[in-house]
Parts: C-alpha cells; sequence; structure tokens
C-alpha cells in the first residue's frame, strides 16, 4: 500500500486528470490521507474502486463504447470468426492487457549504468567522477541547463506522461488485488511468487526493511531451511474458521482474535493484574468463550457473523469510468504531461538499478548465511 501511495498518490496533482488523488476527491474520499496506514481500510477501499474503474474505463476504449451497458462498436463477438466464447474472451483480454498494461519497453535496465559529460565525449564510471570533470574542466551552469534543456525537448517530443501514469496504475491496482485475492484462497505458492515481483518494488521505491524481510523470507524457502520446514513455514499460515473457499485468514490475526478474548477476561480482575491470576486467566479464556458460544446456540441466540458489509460500489465505479473515458487516459498522445510533473516514467521499475541489486543480494544472503537460526533448523532436521 505505502509503495502504490509513494508512486501514484500525489497531493499536488489535483489539477491533474483523474489520478489516484483526483479520483479521491472525485469520489469524496476524505478520510483517505497521504499516509495510507492512518486509515488502512479506507485506503484499500479507495484504491478497489479506482482499480475498477480503470478496468472498466479501458474496456470502453477497447471496445468503443460511452457507458458500461453500450454494445460494442469494435472487436465484437462474431460467431464465423471466434467460434467459441471461451476462445474469444481469451484473445479480447490479452490484446487489452497488451494495450493498456504491459509497457513496450524495456521496464528494467540491465545495462552497466555510465555517466558521459554533455560537453564532451568522455565517459565515466561513477556520478562523482562526472561532478569533478564538470567543475573542473566546464561551467557547471552551462552544463546544468545544457541537460535540463535536453531532457525537456526528448520528454516533450515523445513520452506521454498521462498514458504512462494510467498503465502503471491499471498495472499496479491489479498487482494489489492479485495479492488479496492469493490471501483470501489461502495460495501461498502464488504469494511466494508473488513477493518476488514485490522485493523489486520495494527496492525501486526505496523500501529497505520491507526489502530485507521479503529476500529474508524467500532465501529460507528456497535455501536455507529443509524441504518440510520451508513447506510448514509457506503452507501452515492460515486458518479458514468459516468454511468459505475465500475465508482464509493468516495465523496471526486469528491469534490477534484470540487476545482479545484473552484482554476482555483480564478487564474482570479489575487491575488486581499480577503474574498468577494472568496464568489462570490464559488457561481458561478460550474455553469460557466456547462454553459462553454453545450456551448462546443452545438458547436461540443470534450471533454476529464478524462479517464486514460492502457498500455498492457500482456507480461510483461507473462515473468514475466516463470522466477517466471522456479525458482519453488510454489514448497514447505524445507531449501530453502532468500538471504536477511533466514526465511520468513508462515503468515504476525504472529506477532500479541491477548491479546494485545483485550486490546488495549477494551481501545480504551472505550475511544470513551466518546467522545461527538458519544452521540451528538444519541440524534440528
Amino acid at each position: 500500500m505505502q509503495v502504490v501511495w509513494q508512486n501514484l498518490y500525489d497531493t499536488s496533482s489535483s489539477a491533474d486528470t483523474i489520478n489516484l488523488y483526483s479520483a479521491r476527491n472525485f469520489l469524496e474520499a476524505r478520510n483517505v490521507t497521504k499516509d495510507p496506514v492512518k486509515d488502512v481500510n479506507a485506503a484499500s477501499d479507495l484504491l478497489e474502486t479506482y482499480a475498477k474503474s480503470l478496468v472498466v474505463a479501458a474496456a470502453m476504449k477497447y471496445f468503443g463504447v460511452d457507458g458500461p451497458n453500450d454494445e460494442p462498436s469494435q472487436d465484437a463477438f462474431r460467431l464465423n470468426v471466434h467460434q467459441y466464447r471461451s476462445y474469444y474472451v481469451q484473445t479480447v483480454l490479452a490484446d487489452l492487457i497488451d494495450k493498456c498494461v504491459i509497457s513496450h519497453v524495456r521496464e528494467i535496465n540491465y545495462d552497466v549504468p555510465q555517466f558521459k559529460c554533455i560537453l564532451c565525449p568522455k565517459v565515466y564510471k561513477t556520478k562523482k567522477g562526472l561532478q569533478r570533470r564538470t567543475l573542473a574542466k566546464h561551467s557547471l551552469e552551462t552544463a546544468a541547463t545544457t541537460q535540463q534543456t535536453t531532457s525537456q525537448v526528448a520528454e516533450g517530443s515523445q513520452s506521454d506522461a498521462i498514458f504512462n501514469y494510467t498503465r502503471c496504475s491499471l498495472g499496479m491496482c491489479m498487482v494489489a488485488k492479485k495479492f488479496v485475492d492469493a490471501r483470501r484462497l489461502g495460495n501461498w505458492k502464488r504469494l511466494i511468487r508473488m513477493y518476488k515481483y514485490f522485493l523489486l518494488h520495494f527496492k525501486a521505491s526505496g523500501k529497505q526493511k520491507y526489502s530485507y524481510q521479503v529476500l529474508r523470507l524467500l532465501a529460507k524457502v528456497h535455501c536455507f531451511l529443509s524441504p518440510r520446514l520451508a513447506y510448514d513455514l509457506v503452507w501452515n499460515r492460515f486458518v479458514n474458521k468459516t468454511g468459505r473457499v475465500d475465508g482464509n485468514i493468516e495465523v496471526d490475526r486469528e491469534v490477534e482474535h484470540q487476545n482479545r478474548v484473552f484482554k476482555a477476561q483480564c478487564k474482570s480482575l479489575h487491575g488486581k493484574i499480577t503474574a498468577k491470576s494472568v496464568k489462570r486467566v490464559s488457561q481458561f479464556a478460550q474455553e469460557l468463550d466456547e462454553c459462553l458460544k454453545r450456551i448462546d446456540t443452545e438458547a436461540g441466540l443470534r450471533q454476529q457473523s464478524g462479517k464486514h458489509t460492502r457498500p455498492d460500489i457500482s456507480e461510483d465505479v461507473n462515473a468514475l469510468a466516463k470522466e477517466m473515458n471522456r479525458v482519453n487516459l488510454f489514448e497514447y498522445t505524445p507531449g501530453r504531461h502532468m500538471s504536477s510533473s511533466r514526465s511520468f516514467p513508462s515503468s515504476t521499475l525504472g529506477s532500479l538499478n541491477i548491479a546494485d541489486l545483485y550486490r546488495w543480494m549477494k551481501t545480504t544472503l551472505n550475511e544470513l548465511s551466518r546467522k545461527y537460526v538458519f544452521r540451528q533448523h538444519c541440524r534440528r532436521e
């Protein structure tokens, strides 16, 4: 969530077309702030509405319609061409994703970075060497002005900042939606694959602690732990108490639910909390809660389901999608820029330095391999 907000949420972009912040103003989601951690539920609801609106707007652009309920004017289903509806859906979705989500330029630069002086043909390996050369041999103000002018001309004549922003927004929203679905389904094999993708985004966004924890988890699963312990670590992380397919929650969250029962029983101590009383409460808190639930069931008392009711957001999604379609967010227009910034990268991973990433991963894995906890697990296995 923080990575999405860092890349897409800009409070100075209220005058721009429908982006994440202007969508927040359009939907009047005033409880959403610059820090999504302050109200995670509100930020999640805004991101879900924004993601669905982007999907609907992309479909409206692809099929050439003005509203979600209109008949497609292009790329419609034809029995003599597509024969099967399943084949038609797969073909249309692949083409839609290729046009609206996937960037056709290389997202990650695998080349070794080179710093070239703009006033002479000399090339340097480090940025500091280029700065010393510019300061010693050339005029620093002239070099900076020339570089800025060249960059502005290239961006203004070739790129479309609004189209790049929309495409990156749709891609990140789909990744976030996929992550939520995988958690609800309890599919940790799918989550492990997504964590590999998250690692790149965390490093590109400067989230060092998140990057370290993700790399540590992947290292434990694929390298340091035995197959049995790695399997337990991957699959023994969810619990399903409802029986629904998408009713999985994390074990840590279930422990917090159980702690709520324990804290409620501790209130009956009226401040007389000792180690002996806490131990006594912890031994019977869960059994007492189950006993009370059985009594309520036998007495015919209706228990709270614990399921959060979600309002119907179809009207908000359709209204926001029509506004997006009106300003042609998914139409590439060279030279179009945003009011808050003249450029936006075609990929949020463009700032990732592969050489630095490789060195960091190698150093971190060497440090993790020397930790006692991994060797201890291997000996026990």
